[in-house]
């Protein structure tokens, strides 16, 4: 049986939630939409495994360890991987926010850096053919 305050699971006796202590329902359809997201009634669906997949806040809002970081940095030195991670890193729902956030700056820090390039690759051979 799953809380429907906090989502975990608890043995199908409880009363109350392990967690929160919330008082628990014994209705068997809020128990399978818990489990799945899915009314088992409706038809179709089926999980077999029962897990719950609701985002813990919490994770997301803890602060990133130095060795997180290091193995993030780490991870960034694989090419190709490295553009894969930054795009999954910013716009993951899963990822802690400073980290989302971080890379989400990398980007624009990024597309910043590649217009004046871009900029730059136009203009200069005009400016140096002009001089000449």
């Amino acid at each position: 049986m799953f809380c429907t305050n906090c989502g975990t699971r608890n043995e199908p006796a409880s009363n109350y939630c392990v967690q929160c202590q919330a008082l628990l329902e014994k209705s068997a359809a809020t128990t399978q939409n818990l489990q799945t997201g899915y009314n088992y009634n409706q038809g179709g669906y089926t999980n077999y495994g029962g897990y719950n997949n609701q985002v813990n806040t919490d994770a997301l809002e803890k602060p990133i360890t130095v060795g997180e970081w290091l193995i993030t940095f780490l991870l960034l030195l694989i090419p190709i991987a490295n553009i894969v991670l930054i795009f999954v890193w910013a716009f993951s729902g899963t990822a802690p926010k400073s980290k989302s956030n971080f890379f989400k700056a990398q980007l624009i820090i990024m597309a910043i850096g590649i217009g004046l390039s871009i900029i730059l690759a136009l203009f200069l051979p005009l400016l140096f053919f002009a001089l000449y």
